[in-house]
């Protein structure tokens, strides 16, 4: 599981994702830098959006031959996605 951390407001934007990941699968994942660069640059660059990656699987797959995701990692972030939708949107 994946959690990168792309920004200087960084505890607001990974705060409630994290804590919601944690819930439901008993810890939170692994937080850490990125060695490349991604998009979410230009909305913390020219909006001062908090971002964060987070995804599943290891990044060393990513867009290479056979990429791929465990299917239970990847069960594991919709999950977190949408229950951390629901609750900004004011849903228990």
């Amino acid at each position: 599981m994946l959690a990168l951390v792309t920004s200087k407001c960084v505890a607001r934007a990974r705060a409630p994702t994290l804590a919601v990941h944690a819930s439901l699968e008993g810890r939170a994942p692994d937080v850490h830098g990125a060695p490349y660069g991604s998009d979410l640059r230009l909305m913390v660059g020219l909006g001062h959006i908090p971002t964060l990656h987070y995804g599943p699987g290891n990044v060393k797959h990513a867009h290479a031959p056979n990429e791929h995701v465990p299917v239970a990692q990847l069960r594991a972030v919709v999950q977190t996605l949408v229950l951390s939708f629901l609750r900004f949107c004011g849903h228990d």
